[in-house]
């Protein structure tokens, strides 16, 4: 039974370190990009992407 009570603790550890921490950090990284930002009349400009391809579009 020790052995079962140690494997589930490194299945929730490799699950915590292995998906948390990427999905952290990716969550950090999309709430640092800034949204698209909205003019006096109404119309919304597309958020600049740095980490996309050049020839990628907002609209696409």
């Amino acid at each position: 039974m020790d052995t079962v009570d140690s494997l589930w603790q490194v299945v929730l550890i490799g699950l915590l370190f292995g998906a948390g921490l990427p999905a952290v950090f990716a969550l950090g990284i999309r709430f640092l990009l800034p949204g698209a930002t909205t003019t006096a009349d109404g119309t919304a400009s597309p958020a600049h992407r740095p980490l996309c391809s050049p020839g990628w579009h907002a609209s696409r």
